[in-house]
C-alpha cells in the first residue's frame, strides 16, 4: 500500500530499430486523495514513434520513507510495431575502401557487431566467415545485460586472415533467441593492400583554360575535389603556392564521407598573386597511413583581362 508523498517513477527504458538505447521516465507523487488507488501515466506518441520496430522494458520504481531502499517492480517486456526482417553487416574495424591488409595488422583484427533492433540479455550472436560460400570457422558471443544496447566485438587472429591473400572473405552473424534465428547482411572483405587510382586534378570554379580573372571575383575562388572515395576519419588539405603559400585542410566525418570537398581560397590572396602563375595541389591522409598527392595545376592569374573581363587562352 502506498502512502501519501510517496514518489512514482516510471521507466520507459528500449531500444530503437536501430539497436539505439531510448529512455523516457516520468515521476508522480502520490498525495492523500490518490492512497489506495490506481497510479495512471499516459506515455505520449512520440515516444511510441521513437521505438517503433524496437523492444521497450517497462517498469517502475517507489520512493518511500517506509522503505529507504525503494522498490522496483519487474520489468514487463514489450515489442513495439513489425519486427525489422534486416540486420546490419558486421564492420571489419580495420578495414579500409573494402580491403583489409594482413601487413597492417599484424597481430590480428577486431570485428564490431552494432546494436540491433530487440538486443537482449540472453541472445547469442554467431560470427561467420566464408569464402567462396565455403564456411571457414565461427566464433560465438552470449549477450549479457550490461552488453544490451552497445557495441559489441570479436577478434579475428592474423592466422585467419594472411592464407586469404589476394582473396575475398564474406563475413556475417546470426542472432539466436530460442528458436528465433536472425541473419545479418554480408560483408565482403577484400585480403590485401588498398590499389587507389590517382587522385583527380583539383578544380577551382571561377577558372577558365589555365586563367584566373581577380576582378571576377567576389569574395572567394571556390575549389572543388571530388570523385576520390574519402571515408571518416581522413584529412583533405589544399594549397596554393605562389608568392607566398596558402593552406586549407578538411578533416572528413560520417556525414561527409564520400561527399565532393569545398575549399575557398579569399580573393586577397589571389589579388596578391597578379600577373603571376600559381602551383595548387591537394593531399589525403588515408586511413591506411598512405598520403595520396594529386597532380599539381598551374594556373595564372591575371586582372582586367580583354572581352569585359572574361578570361581567354593565349
Amino acid at each position: 500500500m502506498m502512502a501519501c508523498g510517496d514518489e512514482l517513477l516510471l521507466r520507459w527504458h528500449g531500444l530503437n530499430n536501430d539497436g539505439e538505447p531510448y529512455r523516457h521516465e516520468v515521476r508522480r507523487f502520490v498525495t492523500r486523495r490518490q492512497v489506495g488507488r490506481d497510479v495512471v501515466f499516459v506515455v505520449r506518441e512520440p515516444h511510441l514513434a521513437e521505438l517503433e520496430g524496437g523492444s521497450l522494458e517497462l517498469s517502475y520504481r517507489v520512493t518511500s520513507k517506509q522503505l529507504p531502499a525503494g522498490l522496483v517492480s519487474d520489468p514487463l517486456p514489450l515489442v513495439i510495431g513489425d519486427v525489422p526482417t534486416h540486420l546490419l553487416p558486421p564492420i571489419a574495424n580495420d578495414a579500409v575502401g573494402g580491403s583489409l591488409d594482413p601487413g597492417r595488422v599484424p597481430e590480428g583484427t577486431q570485428v564490431t557487431v552494432r546494436p540491433y533492433s530487440r538486443m537482449a540479455a540472453g541472445d547469442r550472436i554467431l560470427l561467420i566467415a566464408s569464402r567462396d560460400s565455403k564456411p571457414l570457422w565461427r566464433d560465438e558471443l552470449d549477450i549479457e545485460a550490461y552488453a544490451v544496447g552497445r557495441e559489441v566485438s570479436f577478434w579475428i587472429e592474423h592466422s585467419n586472415i594472411a592464407p586469404h591473400l589476394g582473396g575475398s572473405l564474406s563475413l556475417t552473424y546470426v542472432v539466436r533467441r530460442g528458436l528465433l534465428v536472425r541473419r545479418a547482411e554480408s560483408l565482403s572483405i577484400r585480403i590485401g593492400p588498398l590499389v587507389r587510382p590517382a587522385l583527380k586534378a583539383p578544380v577551382i570554379l571561377e577558372a577558365h583554360d589555365g586563367w584566373l580573372d581577380v576582378d571576377a571575383l567576389d569574395d572567394a575562388a571556390t575549389v572543388v575535389i571530388d570523385g576520390v572515395g574519402l571515408e571518416a576519419g581522413e584529412l583533405v588539405w589544399f594549397q596554393c603556392d605562389g608568392t607566398y603559400f596558402t593552406v586549407r585542410e578538411c578533416s572528413i566525418t560520417e556525414a561527409t564521407a564520400g561527399q565532393t570537398v569545398v575549399f575557398k581560397v579569399p580573393a586577397a590572396y589571389w589579388r596578391d598573386q597578379r600577373d603571376r602563375a600559381v602551383c595548387f595541389f591537394y593531399q589525403i591522409e588515408r586511413l591506411d597511413d598512405v598520403s595520396q598527392r594529386s597532380a599539381t595545376v598551374t594556373l595564372q592569374v591575371r586582372s582586367g583581362l580583354p572581352g569585359g573581363g572574361k578570361p581567354h587562352a593565349e
